[in-house]
Formats: C-alpha cells, structure tokens, sequence
C-alpha cells in the first residue's frame, strides 16, 4: 500500500469523523477528545522513556484526563476554576511523588 493511499484513506474516513463529531458535540466529542489528548500524551511519555527519562505515565494521563473532564464540565458554568485547582491538585501530587521516587533524576522527570 502506498504512502498516498494510506493519506487518501485517512482523509477519506479522518474528515467526515472529525465533522460528525464536532457536529454532535457534548459529550460525544468530549470523549473523541479524550481519547485523542490521551493517546498523544502516552506517546509522548513513550518517547520520553527512549530518552531515558521516567515519566510518571499512569499519573500523568489519570490526571491529564481529570484536568480535560473539569475543564469541559464546569468551564462554561463556572469558569475555568475547577480546571484550575485540578491542575493544582495535579502539580502537587506529581510533585510530592516525584519527591519521594527513588528515580535518577526527580527534577529531570
């Protein structure tokens, strides 16, 4: 299969995808984001442990996914308040755990 074909399939079945789900929006395109901000977070911890760094992969997308579920679900109610004591509460944690990690390198991860 050629590199085209492989772009043209993608274009074909990626575009009206992406239109049904900002068309249905709500909670179907909130979860076409979270898988979607998910799986690019896991890849990027996955390139990160190729550079020998240990990301906190379980930590990061749980929290990355409660930061995106309180950003949609209070932001247009109440502001972006939630979304930001969540990404507090997630900075601590991350912190307090890197803290007592037995990694090489706690600040470089």
């Amino acid at each position: 299969m050629s590199e085209l074909f492989k772009r043209i399939l993608t274009a074909a079945i990626g575009i009206p995808l992406a239109a049904f789900l900002v068309y249905e929006g709500g909670t179907v395109f909130f979860l076409a984001v979270l898988f979607f901000s998910e799986a690019a977070l896991w890849e990027y911890y996955s390139l990160a442990e190729k550079k020998k760094i240990s990301p906190q992969k379980i930590m990061g997308a749980f929290f990355g996914a409660v930061v995106l579920f309180f950003y949609w679900r209070f932001f247009a109610l109440e502001g972006s308040l939630y979304s930001v004591l969540a990404l507090l509460a997630f900075s601590f944690a991350a912190g307090i755990w890197e803290l007592f990690r037995k990694a090489r390198s706690p600040i470089y991860d």
